[in-house]
């Protein structure tokens, strides 16, 4: 049961690809002020390239992005930029410009992070994901499974409040 505390979260999909349509969207985002962003993949159109890895993500979003090192700001003190690779970001062998991009838990492919009261598994579907199950299974036997779907936005807490 969630507890009465609010999360604010913003998901993305199909985002990174540095256009008009992706700067509106990243205006929305930052307006609406979430404790924390979460991708679905397709983080960095079209090649998953690290010449356009920071002008795909960091421009928009380098605010949320913790041991940011890219050309657009600070980034966080904290990590709130949850991505979850996409086959666009498998462009790079090895998932390599995302990988060296971001700072995440785990194997950064399949990874879990608790914020407030929900448990989020993050998965990237596009690689054999049959290896990772019986590692989900075993950590969703202690929580419950937040599943990640095109752009949404939700607010988790009080009745009312959201």
């Amino acid at each position: 049961m969630l507890s009465a505390r609010r999360v604010r979260e913003v998901r993305l999909h199909h985002y990174g690809n540095d256009s008009d349509a992706e700067a509106l969207v990243a205006k929305l985002v930052v307006g609406w002020d979430p404790e924390f962003v979460i991708t679905t993949g397709d983080n960095n159109y079209y090649e998953g390239s690290a010449a356009t890895i920071d002008v795909n993500i960091g421009k928009y979003y380098a605010r949320f992005i913790g041991d940011y090192t890219g050309a657009y700001g600070p980034g966080s003190p904290a990590n709130r930029f949850w991505p979850s690779a996409g086959n666009h970001d498998w462009g790079s062998p090895d998932l390599a410009a995302y990988r060296s991009y971001f700072t995440l838990p785990g194997n950064e492919r399949y990874y879990d992070f608790r914020m407030g009261p929900v448990h989020f598994f993050i998965v990237d579907s596009e690689d054999n994901i049959n290896r990772f199950l019986p590692t989900l299974d075993e950590m969703m036997t202690v929580s419950g499974l937040i599943t990640l779907e095109k752009v949404q936005v939700h607010q988790y807490g009080e009745k009312g409040t959201g």
